[in-house]
């Protein structure tokens, strides 16, 4: 409910996905709200480091200072192979997860875990961005590009196109070249997180270090 298609497909994009090898898919890539994810990234370079888990696309992510950029895809609209979602390799992410209960002191969404777990998890070529399917939901629309093939095949409203937004990252995936990420990125990532954090005043949300106190609180129990 609340969501419009605006393009016609002569494919199978569960068949295309199936058949070309791809794992996880998306048409909308944003930023999310810092505040709902004030520690997820430290958690998901933790849990990187004591798996040795290497990437070729994970700078995706990750800003200059060694930060999560907050973008991740909307999954709104995804595809995903529910082998992936199935694997132990995914469920262990989750549940690391679930035991540091962030989803429920910090309101993690399932958006950027499922977007960091692909990171991680998949090669880049894994990951398909469907260029040709017109999207909204609530305020965020996109449309192939005007003048593209796509675009032929489509009823577009007449209104911004998030792609082309600065909230979006669909730049930066287009321009995103594979780079291995490894243990040694992971740790250096880390490290200037907690630096930031301990030495930079006021950086840390609020909201964490009232978890914290909870953790502290809990913990006695």
């Amino acid at each position: 409910p609340g969501v419009d298609f605006y393009c016609d497909l002569d494919y199978d994009p569960f068949a295309f996905m199936r058949d070309s090898g791809k794992k996880y898919s998306f048409v909308i890539a944003l930023r999310e709200l810092a505040e709902t994810v004030p520690t997820l990234w430290d958690h998901t370079l933790q849990f990187m480091l004591e798996r040795n888990i290497t990437s070729n696309w994970m700078s995706y992510f990750v800003s200059r200072s060694g930060e999560y950029n907050l973008c991740h895809f909307w999954s709104n609209f995804e595809i995903a192979s529910l082998g992936w979602l199935r694997s132990p390799e995914y469920a262990e992410y989750f549940t690391y997860l679930d035991h540091a209960q962030g989803f429920f002191m910090e309101r993690w969404g399932d958006a950027p875990v499922h977007s960091l777990a692909a990171g991680m998890l998949l090669q880049r070529d894994e990951v398909h961005f469907f260029d040709d399917i017109g999207y909204r939901h609530d305020a965020f629309a996109r449309c192939p590009a005007l003048g593209s093939l796509a675009h032929t095949r489509c009823r577009c409203p007449d209104e911004p196109n998030f792609d082309t937004s600065p909230g979006s990252c669909l730049p930066r995936w287009k321009q995103l070249k594979e780079a291995e990420w490894t243990h040694r990125d992971t740790r250096e990532a880390l490290r200037l997180v907690r630096e930031r954090r301990l030495f930079a005043t006021g950086v840390e949300p609020p909201i964490a270090v009232e978890r914290r106190r909870w953790y502290d609180f809990f913990g006695a129990f």
